[in-house]
């Protein structure tokens, strides 16, 4: 280089570009977490999307007004770029183009917004509001001004990273200049304007509203979800990434740290908030480079791009003053929304009542000596109230408890709570079973709403005497296997359900039997859910399926009995749903 006074006379400049082929093959393993993630994502959409339509849970009005405006800026684009002279090739990529990226955007959206519906928190609240014209609250101010601030603490966070990396090396900034140099039309605030809304709107909707719920459904530990979704996006996206471009450890830091911010203010907010966080950002970005190059043309476009932040404050300031509750907002829920986020409802509420009964039934099986003890409860998918219990009473005696409650869901597991609860403090005032039964129905008939009830059977077994003595209220029969003579009888002493009457008619109704255990006998206590397991051909299993099995593996242990009946009844049927739960308890008495 010569200077010459304040210029620069003559420079020379050496390019040693590197041989096509090894650049050839960097290009190609950088790309590679790119089609992946694509193939990823659109298997990932098309299965939702199936699963969506078999439970009308998707709202396809909602992804119209997304997927309309990226096919029309996907065409802007194509049609402002510099360099298109042929009409026809013009007129064919831009319709193509927009044809297929609107319906890509169509899909994303009707099932990000699904999947959205599930999350609490209300994410696409204000976005609901906005839509059906509410769009003057505070509420919708406070989101906007929020992105707008992280918008800029993102922009400085980005900025802090990339200069710290510059102290360590030099950093290539190529594809904005890249991306610079296609804005170079007549009108570069449009094309960047442009450029930017498309940005958001893939990334908002395309990404984190349409997979960050499925990591987060997905992931078990909360603490990760942010972590994997944010280096999985990065990793897959990190050729998009237009600050900066090499070297790729940089690329990559800095793409972790902006969907991890993403992430983040989507969980803790909102969809309208990380939106605007990424359309600040975003506008920052691409008005730096404009607003540097000193030439009055790009300055005055840089400026331009700043303006819609101006914008969104004084929108800010003028809905301020005007408050609305979150109850009301949620007036401007769509239909299809509304049953989406009830049905999510629903299944949490399932979810919970599912905990809470597993939460009550025992957590071992006790251990006596001179008994073998097995038992099991296999949920449905619909959680019903069966209910199994072992109260240990001291000095060789062992009481034991199965029933069912009426219903499903979360009042079944509230009334098998209750049941335990009862028949635990029953069981120590009194060694009679009938007695305890005659006592719960009381308050259970007090206590519970007409129309729900409970079958049950409570026993005792006592090692010493070597008796087993029980009571049974409307509960299905105990199979009894008797050792000594190989066969077996239905154990069915009279009693009628918990809950049905005051208790006159049950007291009068229900009866003790008392059996002598001799060693090698079986008892098998179970609900209806195997009995009446049903096939794809609507046969059920059946008392007498049961009662040949029990026979059959009689002389195995008890858990090996266990097994095998659930493996029997599984393969009777088939692929059919399970919709009653499944309880059983095996006990086999020992020699002394």
């Amino acid at each position: 280089m010569v200077v010459s006074g304040e210029l620069v006379s003559k420079f020379a400049r050496q390019y040693n570009p590197p041989s096509y082929s090894s650049w050839q093959k960097e290009r190609f393993v950088q790309t590679i977490p790119f089609f992946l993630l694509l193939i990823s994502l659109c298997i990932v959409f098309i299965v939702q999307l199936i699963r969506k339509l078999r439970t009308d849970s998707i709202n396809f009005r909602y992804a119209i007004g997304p997927a309309v405006t990226a096919s029309a800026l996907t065409i802007l684009m194509i049609v402002l770029e510099p360099g298109m002279n042929d009409f026809y090739a013009l007129l064919m990529s831009s319709l193509l183009s927009g044809f297929f990226v609107g319906v890509a955007m169509f899909l994303a959206v009707a099932v990000g917004e699904s999947n959205a519906r599930t999350l609490t928190g209300d994410k696409l609240l204000h976005f609901d509001a906005m839509l059906r014209g509410q769009v003057r609250h505070r509420s919708l101010a406070t989101a906007l001004l929020h992105g707008s601030a992280f918008g800029f603490g993102l922009a400085g966070l980005v900025a802090l990273t990339m200069a710290i990396a510059s102290l360590f090396g030099p950093i290539s900034i190529a594809s904005l200049c890249a991306e610079l140099g296609r804005d170079a039309s007549s009108v570069p605030f449009v094309v960047s304007f442009i450029r930017v809304i498309t940005e958001v709107l893939w990334y908002q909707l395309a990404i984190v509203l349409a997979l960050l719920p499925l990591f987060i459904k997905s992931v078990p530990r909360s603490s990760w979800v942010v972590i994997l979704f944010a280096l999985v996006i990065a990793l897959g996206l990190h050729m998009e990434m237009k600050l900066p471009s090499e070297p790729l450890v940089v690329n990559l830091i800095v793409g972790f740290l902006i969907m991890m911010t993403f992430a983040l203010i989507f969980i803790r907010y909102d969809l309208v908030t990380v939106v605007t966080t990424h359309f600040t950002f975003a506008l920052l970005f691409a008005a730096a480079p404009l607003l540097l190059l000193g030439h009055p043309t790009f300055w005055y476009s840089g400026l331009f791009l700043l303006l819609p932040l101006a914008a969104i404050a004084a929108f800010a300031v003028w809905a301020w003053p005007v408050y609305m509750s979150r109850e009301q907002l949620r007036n401007f829920l769509p239909r299809q929304a509304v049953k989406i986020v009830e049905n999510e409802r629903l299944k949490r509420e399932l979810e919970i009542a599912s905990r809470v009964q597993m939460s009550f039934l025992p957590k071992q099986t006790p251990r006596l000596e001179g008994l073998e003890i097995s038992s099991t409860c296999l949920p449905a998918s619909e959680v019903g109230g069966d209910y199994y219990d072992f109260i240990e009473m001291g000095e060789g005696r062992l009481g034991f408890a199965i029933g069912d409650v009426s219903g499903k869901g979360v009042s079944a597991a509230f009334y098998m709570t209750l049941t335990k609860g009862f028949l635990r403090s029953l069981s120590r005032t009194t060694w009679s079973p009938a007695q305890v039964m005659i006592e719960m129905n009381k308050l259970f008939y007090q206590n519970v709403e007409r129309g729900h009830f409970i079958s049950l059977i409570f026993g005792t077994l006592d090692l010493r005497s070597r008796k087993l003595t029980f009571a049974r209220a409307g509960h299905d029969p105990i199979f009894w296997y008797r050792a000594s003579q190989e066969r077996h009888e239905r154990l069915l002493p009279p009693g009628i359900a918990l809950g049905l009457e005051p208790g006159e008619i049950f007291s009068e109704i229900i009866r003790e039997q008392t059996i002598d255990l001799e060693p090698g006998d079986l008892f098998v206590l179970y609900t209806d859910g195997f009995s009446e397991a049903m096939n794809e051909y609507a046969n059920e299993f059946s008392e007498e399926r049961l009662a040949q099995s029990i026979k059959r593996l009689a002389g195995l242990p008890t858990d090996e009995i266990l097994a095998k009946i659930r493996t029997q009844v599984a393969h009777f049927v088939g692929h059919t749903p399970q919709h009653d739960d499944m309880t059983m308890i095996v006990m086999r008495v020992l020699e002394s």
